[in-house]
C-alpha cells in the first residue's frame, strides 16, 4: 500500500514540474559565420572543427566566434633526485561570442589544466601529453557549446 502510494506522489510530482526534454533542434540552431583563432594553432584547430560540426549551415541564428588560446606546460612534481615525475598543462582560452542579428557581444573566459605522468619512455610521455591535449580539447569543446546553447536557448 505504501509503495503504491508512494509510487502515485512521485508520479504527480514529476509530471507537474513542468519538465520538457530539449530537442535537437533548439540545441544545435546556431550557425557559424566568422571564426577566428590566435595561439595554439593546433589546439585551436580541433575546438574549431568539433564547434563546426556542432552547427548548422541553415540557421538564422548567425554568430561569429573569436577564440584565443594559450597553452602552458610546467613541471608538476618531482622526485627526490630531482627528477621530473610529472607536468602540468593549462589552457586558457577567450572567447568572444558576436550575435551577428543583434550586434550583442559575449565574453567569456575557460581556464582548464590537467596533469600527466613522466614515464620511462620518451615517445610514452608524448602520448601521454597528445591524451590529456586531446581529453583538454574535448572538455574546452564542450564548455564553450554549452555556453553557446544556453545563449540560444535564452533568446540572447
Amino acid at each position: 500500500m505504501f509503495k503504491i502510494f508512494f509510487t502515485l506522489i512521485i508520479f504527480l510530482l514529476i509530471s507537474n514540474c513542468g519538465f520538457q526534454k530539449i530537442s535537437e533542434d533548439r540545441i544545435n540552431n546556431f550557425q557559424i559565420e566568422n571564426f577566428i583563432t590566435t595561439g595554439d594553432r593546433k589546439m585551436a584547430a580541433k575546438i574549431k572543427n568539433n564547434i563546426l560540426i556542432n552547427s548548422r549551415n541553415e540557421s538564422k541564428n548567425l554568430i561569429s566566434l573569436t577564440l584565443d588560446l594559450n597553452r602552458k606546460k610546467s613541471i608538476s612534481e618531482k622526485n627526490s633526485a630531482n627528477q621530473i615525475t610529472k607536468y602540468l598543462i593549462e589552457m586558457d582560452v577567450q572567447l568572444v561570442l558576436v550575435n551577428e542579428i543583434n550586434n550583442k557581444i559575449e565574453k567569456f573566459k575557460i581556464n582548464k589544466s590537467m596533469s600527466y605522468n613522466v614515464e620511462d619512455t620518451y615517445t610514452q610521455t608524448l602520448k601521454n601529453e597528445k591524451q590529456i591535449l586531446s581529453d583538454l580539447s574535448g572538455k574546452i569543446t564542450e564548455e564553450i557549446l554549452r555556453y553557446i546553447y544556453m545563449k540560444n536557448l535564452n533568446g540572447n
